[in-house]
């Protein structure tokens, strides 16, 4: 009969458990943490930082922990629209203006409702001929640098100016007089004319005659007005005109303005868009519109066509209104 060893079992469950901790100690060794204090000085270890972590170039914060960085995660943001109708920027008109008087103007009313049922949006298709416009909002810079082109090349163009923006840089305004380019009304804060009042718009198109004529020195006439984004409906049309002022629209757009738009791309558009009296609509913040200009002018001339002024590109009977004009 066999012995038996009472003790036997234990001694087999010690000899297992040596030996698992000999094959995790040579698989894995275990690292030290790091070392603290004057230790760590000791052994010449990185110093482990134990202070705040700045994120922002500010000496006051915000600050934050590793443990606040290693646990953070960025808010996801919802992609912006590459193109959206911006909110007014409602200011105070500026007091300099309140002392520029309004010039009236005197139409019967067969003249206004003309003005309001005539949107204008092409020139005679019988002239050889385009007329060249700018939306004047921004990019005092881009300006100057159309201007020259323009006066280079010996184009006249008409520019849509925000009152705002002839406030700003009123030397702008008295270039383009000098220069003999016509001017349009834009407004003066750029507003969705859709989304204010009456009264607002009509402070937005007298302020911005102030600001021309402020700017200028001297009363400078304006005949069409352009709504910002376009946003009109039958009574604003009325509503304007009743101020005096033809709707102008136009009808070769090559959209400089757009942030992916290059000057190549400007280029081509008004390559494939060119018309017998195109109106072409150009952006004075766009650089890629200031820097196809210089090729757009001589292209157009390259088909046949000459550049001339807004009001020489319109109809006998678009051209039928009274007014000092240029």
């Amino acid at each position: 009969m066999p012995r038996e060893y009472p003790h036997a079992h234990r001694i087999w469950l010690i000899l297992l458990l040596i030996g698992t901790l000999a094959l995790l100690s040579a698989r894995s060794p275990v690292r030290a943490g790091p070392p603290v204090g004057g230790e760590q000085a000791a052994h010449g270890h990185r110093a482990f930082p134990r202070h705040p972590v700045r994120l922002t170039a500010s000496d006051e914060g915000p600050f934050f922990s590793l443990e606040d960085l290693a646990a953070y995660t960025p808010p996801a943001h919802k992609p912006a629209p590459r193109w959206e109708i911006r909110p007014s920027v409602w200011k105070e008109y500026p007091a300099a203006l309140d002392a520029i008087p309004v010039m009236p103007r005197q139409y019967t009313s067969e003249t206004i409702e003309y003005l309001a049922t005539h949107r204008i949006r092409s020139g005679d298709p019988q002239k050889r001929a385009m007329s060249l416009t700018f939306d004047c909002e921004s990019g005092a810079q881009n300006t100057f640098r159309m201007l020259d082109t323009l006066r280079e090349h010996e184009v006249p163009a008409t520019f849509f100016v925000l009152g705002r923006y002839v406030y700003q840089f009123p030397e702008l305004a008295q270039r383009m007089v000098a220069d003999g380019h016509e001017l349009g009304n834009h407004s003066f804060f750029h507003p969705l004319f859709t989304a204010i009042s009456p009264i607002s718009a009509t402070l937005e198109i007298t302020y911005t005659e102030a600001a021309v004529d402020w700017a200028v020195g001297r009363h400078v006439p304006m005949r069409y007005f352009r709504f910002p984004y376009a946003g009109r409906n039958d009574a604003l049309l009325h509503h304007v005109a009743m101020l005096g002022y033809q709707t102008m629209s136009w009808d070769i757009d090559p959209r400089g303005w757009e942030p992916d738009k290059t000057a190549n791309g400007v280029i081509e558009h008004v390559r494939d868009k060119a018309h017998n009296g195109g109106i072409l609509l150009m952006h004075c913040n766009a650089v890629a519109d200031a820097e196809a200009l210089p090729e757009v002018l001589q292209l157009v001339r390259d088909m046949g066509m000459e550049w001339v002024s807004l009001h020489e590109i319109l109809t006998e009977e678009s051209r039928a209104v009274a007014g000092p004009w240029p």
